[in-house]
């Protein structure tokens, strides 16, 4: 589908858009009408070829026949593993059907428009028209929807997990600005914009000792991401499949979420991504190009990463456990 049927469909609106330019129809009314009127046939053709492939492919959401996103039991499925479809069939049947449909709504306004004009209006007025220009912009939306959509079909699953982490990152930063904040508060007072000196409110000590304590989990965790990440181990560009299941990448692409609510305990989710789910399925995944020393650095580089991270969580809960009884 990717590889034909959605360029095709891209293709169609692009023709659509192209046989509606108003002084085109002017010049050449009975080719052009017989153009739109193809093409329009030709897209709602393709439109059921997509429908169809998505209702036979794609796992109900609800009912007798509904499958749930984070399947365990389809590594082997490659392009058709649930947490990729599930992502297909709404992207497709709520966006690009939507935007095809106002493609439809406004071709339809621009035409009976050239229809019926005056004989005194220009062509190319209409050219530059409201209409053509919604027509134009919708067409836009829709070939953008339609580029994404194919991206998706071709990434790989830590590509599609990783966009997950988007909404994560700056929330993670947040908490590293007010954890610094905490730990290194100045002591002085403060003066407003207006001249006011105000004294600021000191932290309890157990506070800002534990907070200097964070500070190297939360460092760890973005070098972390960092790592698996675009700039990092996936820039190696990965085949689109692995033998993971959709449980399995959607762990990887929650997992940043699972630290930022609870970061002390965190450290059992991320034994998965360090001792099974890396190593397994993406370092072996490294061309070999690259040499298998770029493997073995990568191995090395985890597990000391690995011994790091537990460490600073070691020492927060030990200091913590010494303030149990410290009032706050």
């Amino acid at each position: 589908m990717h590889s034909s049927l959605l360029p095709q469909l891209d293709d169609q609106i692009k023709t659509l858009s192209l046989s509606l330019v108003p002084s085109d129809v002017w010049k050449e009314p009975k080719a052009k009408r017989q153009l739109i009127l193809r093409t329009m046939s030709e897209l709602e053709k393709t439109i059921d070829q997509i429908k169809s492939i998505i209702a036979a492919t794609c796992p109900a959401c609800t009912g007798p026949m509904s499958s749930a996103p984070e399947r365990t039991d389809d590594h082997h499925l490659r392009g058709l593993k649930s947490y990729r479809l599930q992502r297909l069939k709404p992207k497709f049947n709520e966006e690009v059907l939507y935007q095809i449909n106002q493609i439809f709504t406004h071709a339809h306004a621009l035409f009976q428009k050239i229809v019926l004009a005056p004989e005194g209006v220009k062509p190319d007025k209409l050219d530059e028209g409201s209409d053509r220009k919604s027509l134009t912009r919708w067409v836009d939306i829709a070939c953008k929807s339609i580029k994404s959509t194919i991206k998706d079909s071709e990434s790989s699953e830590l590509d599609l997990a990783q966009e997950s982490w988007h909404f994560e990152v700056p929330k993670i930063d947040t908490m590293f600005e007010e954890i610094i904040g905490i730990a290194y508060q100045p002591k002085t007072d403060f003066v407003t914009e207006d001249g006011r000196r105000i004294s600021r409110t000191p932290i309890h000590e157990p506070v800002v000792q534990l907070a200097r304590r964070m500070i190297p989990i939360i460092k760890l965790v973005k070098i972390f991401y960092n790592k698996i990440s675009r700039r990092g181990m996936n820039q190696h560009r990965f085949p689109p499949f692995t033998k993971m299941s959709s449980e399995q990448i959607s762990y990887i692409a929650h997992s940043m979420s699972t630290f930022h609510g609870d970061v002390i305990n965190c450290d059992s989710s991320y034994k998965e991504l360090m001792r099974v789910l890396i190593p397994l399925h993406y370092i072996p995944l490294i061309p070999a190009t690259n040499g298998p020393e770029l493997r073995t650095y990568y191995i090395t580089w985890f597990e000391t990463w690995s011994d790091q991270f537990y460490l600073a969580i070691h020492n927060f809960k030990r200091l913590a456990k010494r303030f149990d009884s410290t009032p706050f």
